[in-house]
């Protein structure tokens, strides 16, 4: 049986969906998702998640 309390994920590693930015205004996701925004960081709109995988996003640094 699997519980979904935060406590159960405690000490254990989450997995991510690293999202770096390219040359053509493109987030591009390690899932395959490109995705784009009027302006800023997915961060700076408020996403936490990957919307395709649904995995916590982490910036992968490079450009932007």
């Amino acid at each position: 049986m699997t519980n979904h309390w935060p406590s159960d994920r405690v000490g254990k590693v989450q997995e991510v969906c690293q999202w770096k930015f390219d040359d053509e205004a493109f987030w591009n996701g390690t899932c395959g998702l490109n995705w784009t925004f009027d302006t800023g960081t997915p961060k700076q709109n408020g996403m936490n998640f990957c919307p395709r995988c649904g995995k916590r996003l982490k910036r992968k640094w490079g450009s932007r």
